[in-house]
């Protein structure tokens, strides 16, 4: 496979290479940028981040839909541009495959740091359903409810969830 490529073929595919791991590069830049903005729960600035981190994942799905498009053309009829082969289709070749290790490596660098936001936002959500709540005067919360303690009881649901219960009275009527 050293010499599947052009050296013209070779060149077009490092520099879609390259584009992509400069966009995954500026994605995890934009997912750095968010987890900031998670933890310092301010809207106005997490609006911004968001519109960032859209653009750059489109930026990054059409580098991805351009290299798959370059690769479809320059292999051979048996062979598929897909995923799963690109490690085989890269193996020998020593300028493309550090490259595609790097990428790679971003790609799922950002696959982590966008679990870790998912988690941090439904944290936040878990958190304000909680304070809701609290500010309605509802009486019961089960363990997929809260992520925190309060007043424990040794009561369980219908599902076999712990219950958990705070003042009967909310914060409207007191």
């Amino acid at each position: 496979m050293t010499n599947q490529f052009s050296n013209l073929q070779q060149q077009q595919i490092t520099q879609a290479l390259q584009h992509e791991i400069r966009c995954a590069e500026q994605m995890l830049q934009a997912l750095q940028t968010e987890t900031t903005a998670l933890g310092e729960h301010t809207p106005a600035p997490l609006e911004a981040v968001l519109q960032t981190k859209l653009d750059k994942m489109q930026q990054l799905e059409l580098a991805s839909r351009q290299r798959e498009s370059l690769l479809k053309a320059l292999l051979k009829p048996n062979q598929s541009a897909t995923t799963l082969n690109y490690a085989a289709v890269f193996e020998h070749n020593g300028t493309l495959q550090p490259l595609w290790q790097s990428l790679m490596q971003l790609a799922q660098r950002c696959q982590q740091l966008n679990y870790i936001n998912g988690s941090l936002v439904e944290r936040g959500h878990q958190q304000s359903r909680h304070a809701m709540n609290i500010l309605q005067g509802a009486t019961n919360y089960t363990d997929a409810d809260i992520n925190t303690t309060i007043n424990h009881s040794d009561g369980y649901n219908h599902t076999g969830q712990t219950t958990w219960s705070n003042s009967s009275h909310s914060l409207a009527q007191v």
